[in-house]
């Protein structure tokens, strides 16, 4: 599953050249499914989900819910991508991503966006500079954090090591979000 993104300027926002990645992974392969905590209009994922309604998982703010469900799909051959907000895709559900996903060795994209203080109009409860300490904590997990929308979502090795679609035993975590 070969894609390049290289033609991304460089002002594009983290969450659209996520939600056009998503698009053209879904385009070439029915397996990639994409679930989102119900936040359509701030991740963008509207189009997705108008564009693959059988592809995409509204789970609602279920964030804890949305990592096991999202284990248990990798565990049929699909390969799943989780997004909610950064300390709600990785401080909220710690103990789903060491259990479903680090301990059983199985696989899951989590987008964490808006991390840091990213999110500052919504509060501090919203804020996260801590997430990728944390998750650095647990066993078979990549942990990327892009600095800008064109290097990391075109390389096929950042999302699938070593060249493969779905890695056993490594769950990721995008705890990024440069552009908003």
């Amino acid at each position: 599953m070969g894609w390049h993104l290289r033609e991304r300027i460089e002002n594009d926002e983290m969450r659209q050249a996520y939600q056009e990645t998503l698009i053209e992974l879904m385009r070439k392969d029915p397996h990639v499914v994409m679930l989102d905590a119900d936040l359509g209009s701030s991740s963008g994922s509207t189009k997705t989900f108008k564009q693959f309604p059988d592809q995409c998982v509204n789970m609602g703010i279920s964030e804890a819910n949305m990592i096991s469900a999202g284990a248990a799909m990798s565990l049929t051959g699909l390969t799943p991508f989780a997004h909610s907000f950064a300390p709600f895709a990785t401080r909220r559900v710690l103990d789903q991503i060491y259990m479903s996903l680090a301990y059983s060795a199985n696989s899951l994209h989590i987008y964490g966006s808006e991390p840091g203080y990213w999110a500052q109009f919504n509060g501090g409860t919203h804020t996260s500079i801590e997430d990728i300490a944390i998750l650095n904590a647990l066993p078979n997990l990549i942990i990327t954090a892009p600095a800008d929308t064109v290097s990391p979502l075109d390389t096929e090795s950042l999302l699938f090591p070593e060249g493969s679609v779905l890695h056993p035993g490594c769950p990721q975590e995008f705890a990024t979000d440069l552009y908003g």
